[in-house]
């Protein structure tokens, strides 16, 4: 799908800046965000930092920016692996914490052994048409 805004709408989100960073910019961000800053970050803060450093090198804009970050970096612990080049044969949480020298999150630690559901993307439509079908939905 596409969503668009007239010219009366754009006109109003002027001080508005959006933008992306693909898979590839965001583990690069994580890497240079720990490895210059040591400091962890997740793959959402990920792009919100890397948006904002598009935005300040696009506009010049200097002023004094606050990024929060979103979420554990040991919720997302595959992905971090493969930002920061960490050889991993097992548990990536574990290889994580050892290899950043972090402590690994009580919370995550409580869903660590826990078996998980994840959808891959593809069936993530087909999930959901069967969802509809249960309750007995059709389309006008």
């Amino acid at each position: 799908g596409r969503f668009e805004l007239n010219k009366e709408e754009l006109d109003k989100l002027n001080n508005f800046y959006g933008n992306y960073l693909d898979e590839e910019e965001t583990l690069k961000i994580i890497n240079t965000t720990f490895n210059e800053d040591h400091y962890l970050i997740d793959t959402h803060t990920a792009v919100s930092l890397g948006v904002y450093y598009k935005y300040k090198k696009e506009t010049k804009d200097n002023t004094k920016t606050l990024v929060v970050s979103t979420a554990s970096p040991y919720k997302f612990a595959p992905a971090l692996i493969d930002a920061l080049g960490i050889k991993c044969d097992g548990d990536e949480i574990e290889a994580l914490s050892k290899f950043t020298n972090t402590d690994i999150p009580k919370v995550i630690l409580g869903y660590k052994d826990e078996k998980k559901e994840f959808w891959a993307k593809e069936d993530v439509n087909r999930l959901f048409e069967e969802v509809l079908k249960e309750f007995n939905y059709e389309e006008n």
